[in-house]
């Protein structure tokens, strides 16, 4: 699959496979998603004015 222009929202991911190889990994691991859903505008309103901490959490 190819990353290309639609008219819905989407995020793609894209990192190397396997995860834990140390150096240039040969393959590709990725993730296609579409957006099915918006929050509603009040969530939308506290996410904007409120921190968000993000923290990497180790997979395996």
């Amino acid at each position: 699959m190819i990353i290309v222009p639609t008219d819905y929202e989407t995020l793609t991911l894209t990192t190397c496979y396997p995860f834990e190889y140390i150096g240039d990994a040969s393959d590709r691991f990725i993730v296609y998603t579409k957006l099915v859903s918006k929050p509603d505008l009040e969530r939308q309103l506290f996410l904007k004015e409120s921190p968000i901490v993000v923290r990497a959490i180790g997979l395996f």
